[in-house]
């Protein structure tokens, strides 16, 4: 998979008390994340499927997909803003959809559908070879009071995030599967992410 990013010193306004503020900077500055045209970041603001797919294949450095193929799921258009990234994502087997064909682009993304893509991005690197087994999956995961909430496709997925140090929950003892994520969450995921897969310093 291809992977390059230029440098661009970019400032917002408002992360300056943001626990994501170098997370924020640093991915803004290689064009992986875009403020807003008030010079704003937003970083509580939630995130949407589409934004984060977006956001995910610019740290990877995806080839946006500008094909004049058929839309792989029903809900996303060929004009879009984001189709070629969803198409970029799909043929880099970062997401799959769901069963019904759709993608859901504008619903906003929960915390562990953002580490599941995240996972799947790794894995698709070729950087990342790493396993985990189902009893150290149970032992990672057992110690938070919620694990409970964690649907079965994801266990693996937030194991592994949490083995490398990508999230530690949102709480010591709680990790919040379905809470929706926001754009500092987001910032700071893919940050992790790069890192582990020794993409930035």
């Amino acid at each position: 998979m291809p992977y390059m990013l230029l440098f661009k010193i970019v400032k917002h306004r408002d992360v300056e008390n943001s626990y994501s503020k170098d997370a924020i900077d640093t991915l803004a500055s290689k064009f992986v994340l875009n403020g807003y045209e008030d010079g704003s970041f937003k970083p509580t603001k939630t995130v949407t499927r589409a934004e984060f797919i977006t956001m995910l294949t610019r740290a990877l450095g995806v080839t946006p997909d500008t094909s004049d193929s058929q839309p792989i799921f029903k809900d996303v258009k060929s004009g879009d803003w984001f189709a070629q990234s969803v198409g970029s994502a799909v043929k880099a087997h970062l997401i799959d959809g769901y069963s019904d064909g759709t993608f859901k682009p504008n619903v906003e993304i929960s915390r562990m559908e953002m580490l599941q893509m995240i996972y799947n991005a790794m894995h698709a690197s070729g950087m990342w070879k790493e396993t985990v087994s189902p009893a150290d999956i149970d032992k990672i995961l057992s110690r938070y009071a919620d694990h409970d909430k964690i649907q079965g496709w994801a266990k693996e997925a937030m194991a592994v995030a949490i083995k490398t140090s990508i999230t530690s929950g949102v709480t010591d003892d709680k990790l919040a599967p379905a809470m929706n994520a926001d754009r500092a969450q987001s910032a700071s995921f893919l940050y992790r992410m790069l890192k582990n897969l020794n993409l930035i310093n």
